[in-house]
C-alpha cells in the first residue's frame, strides 16, 4: 500500500505506508511511485491469501484543469535523455555504451554553471549533435 501526500505545488510526493519498508525506506519521500515487497513481505502475504485478491486505489493527486502539468528534475531528465540515447544509439548498434555517453556528454548545450553541474549537469541533450560527433568520431 501507499499513501500520497503533497510535497509542495505541483509535486506530489509518495511515502510507502506501515507494514512495508519499500525501496524507499522509513519516513522517506519521493515524486516516483514505488514500491518494492521484501522476501517476508511477500510470504506475509502469500500467507495472508492476498494473492489474487482485489484492490481500491485511492489517489490525492489532482490534475490543473488543461491536462498539463509541470515536472522537472531527474525525474524527468532520465527518460527523455534515454530516449536520445536510444535513438542515437539505434543509428549504430556496434557502438558502445561508452561511446554514447560520451556523446551526449559532450554534445550538450551547456547551462548553468560551466561543465557539469548539479542543478543541470551536463546540460540540454541534443540528439542531432550526439549522432554527428559519432559519425565523425567513430566512423
Amino acid at each position: 500500500m501507499l499513501s500520497v501526500s503533497g510535497q509542495s505545488p505541483p509535486h506530489d510526493s509518495v511515502e510507502t505506508s506501515r507494514g512495508f519498508a519499500g525501496t524507499l525506506g522509513t519516513g522517506v519521500t519521493s515524486t516516483i511511485p514505488a514500491i518494492a515487497l521484501s522476501l517476508e513481505d511477500g510470504n506475509a502475504i502469500i500467507a495472508a491469501g492476498g494473492i489474487g485478491q482485489s484492490a481500491t486505489e485511492t489517489s490525492l493527486k489532482t490534475e490543473p484543469a488543461s491536462g498539463y502539468a509541470l515536472y522537472d528534475g531527474t525525474s524527468m531528465a532520465n527518460p527523455h535523455v534515454s530516449a536520445v540515447a536510444a535513438l542515437v544509439w539505434s543509428y549504430k548498434p556496434t557502438w558502445t555504451n561508452a561511446q554514447i555517453r560520451e556523446a551526449l556528454e559532450k554534445t550538450a548545450e551547456d547551462r548553468g554553471t560551466a561543465g557539469r553541474d548539479n542543478y543541470y549537469g551536463f546540460g540540454i541533450v541534443r540528439a542531432k549533435a550526439a549522432l554527428d560527433y559519432l559519425r565523425a568520431t567513430y566512423p
